[in-house]
Parts: C-alpha cells; structure tokens; sequence
C-alpha cells in the first residue's frame, strides 16, 4: 500500500468498502509482518481466524509466510527438537497450506523441507494426544 491510497483513505474520497478494503489489506501486511519481526511468537491465529480478519491468504502472503517459516526451519529445526517447535509455532494446518502453495508453484525444494516438518509434526502431534490421554 503506497502513500497515495493511504491518502485517499485519510482525505474521504471513494466509498466505505474501498477504505475497509485498504485497512483490511493494511492490517493483514502488519500482521505479516509481525511474523517477520518476532520469529519466536506462536502463530496466533488459525487459517480460519486469518480469513476472518483479512480474507483469504493471497499467494504473496503464502510466499512470505513460508519463507519465514524457511527461516524458522534453518535456524531450529534440524532436529526433533526443532521440528517440534517448529510445529508447535506454526501448526499443522499453516503447514499444510505451505506445503500445498509450494506444489502448485513447483517449488520442490520447499516442499522437502515443509513435507519433512509436516510428516515429524504428525508424529510429535500423535505422541502429545497419547500422552494427554495417559494423564
């Protein structure tokens, strides 16, 4: 969003679905953001919750996400340990949508990576619910 539509916004013009449109797309690109800046932080909302606030994940949005997610996946999670937190940040559901994404653009490499962490984080998630049921 450049300087001119937030001009736009702040001087009345258009009608209320284009503004609500604009600060739509603004909070979701400070939420993306956020998960840029603050890599330790739990994803906080499910894919459902996203679509709620901002609509549905555009491919930019699903590129940048997994590109953080690469991130988090280079500095932690070359181990069960890693992929653990790894899982536990992003969640089964986020990871799918990447590794999905990243098919359709055929970027097999990604997929690699993501496919490794979603299949490690359906085992970490079946030892959790083993163990909850043992408590």
């Amino acid at each position: 969003m450049g300087p001119e539509e937030f001009w736009e916004l702040n001087r009345g013009s258009g009608d209320e679905d284009d503004r609500n449109k604009i600060i739509r797309k603004a909070n979701r690109m400070m939420f993306i953001d956020d998960l840029e800046k603050f890599p330790l932080q739990p994803m906080p909302l499910s894919i459902d919750e996203f679509e709620g606030l901002f609509g549905k994940p555009t491919s930019e949005d699903k590129d940048i996400m997994t590109q953080c997610f690469i991130k988090d996946y280079l500095r932690i999670g070359d181990s069960i340990e890693g992929k653990e937190r790894i899982v536990d940040k992003w969640g089964l559901d986020w990871i799918s949508l990447y590794l999905h994404h990243n098919e359709q653009q055929e970027e097999y490499e990604l997929c690699s990576i993501i496919k490794e962490v979603y299949d490690e984080g359906k085992i970490i998630l079946k030892e959790w619910m083993k163990n909850e049921t043992i408590t």
